[in-house]
């Protein structure tokens, strides 16, 4: 499932002390690590949307949370649940699967061409070039390369523009929620993503 958190401005100082007080030690220093307060919201909460997931899901309560050597998280008491976090100063994502997966959320702002030509294939460039919604293809196709990056357990430094979304699919899906882009990624999905990523659970605080 797909599990999503998208007003964090709604969060009180008082709910913000009880997200922050349930973190592990080592979420708790990523958390505080951020200089915005909007930025350590949604890092807080993209850990309560695991939790939420853990205990819908599975009935876990109670786990550890363990980072792999190129920062991709993962339970070691329970290595067959795979799930991947994500958080924009819009809101929160979590994806929880049976096989390697991976999500990526992004807020909606204008990007310069340069960062455009950092990030696409000239394929993809053209696909932007051609759209009626410029922004929102390359949001698409960020998202997506994110997503699948980090369901590979590479993060960014496995190369943006290395990897072209058009040869992606079916293991990649996104979607354009106005103010951020939704993007995830799973191995062998064979259609689940469209259907997940157009019905996510939202999650209040």
């Amino acid at each position: 499932m797909i599990y999503i958190f998208d007003a964090p401005g709604s969060i009180t100082p008082e709910e913000e002390q009880l997200l922050l007080a349930a973190l592990p030690e080592q979420r708790l220093k990523k958390a505080l690590a951020y200089r915005q307060r909007i930025d350590r919201l949604c890092c807080a909460a993209a850990y309560r949307l695991l939790c939420c997931g853990l205990e819908r899901e599975y009935g876990i309560t109670a786990f550890t949370l363990r980072e792999g050597e190129r920062g991709k998280p993962y339970l070691p008491e329970h290595p067959q649940i795979h799930f991947n976090l994500s958080h924009c100063r819009e809101g929160c994502a979590c994806i929880l699967s049976d096989a390697p997966a991976g999500i990526d959320i992004q807020d909606r702002v204008t990007v310069s061409e340069r960062v455009r030509r950092e990030v696409c294939t000239d394929n993809e460039l053209t696909k932007i070039a051609m759209s009626p919604d410029p922004e929102g293809e390359f949001f698409r196709i960020w998202t997506e390369k994110e997503a699948y990056l980090k369901m590979l357990g590479l993060g960014i430094t496995g190369g943006l523009k290395s990897h072209d979304t058009t040869l992606l699919r079916p293991h990649i899906a996104s979607r354009d929620f106005g103010r951020y882009t939704l993007a995830a990624a799973k191995e062998n999905s064979a259609g689940e993503l469209e259907r997940l990523i157009n019905s996510p659970v939202t999650v209040t605080a």
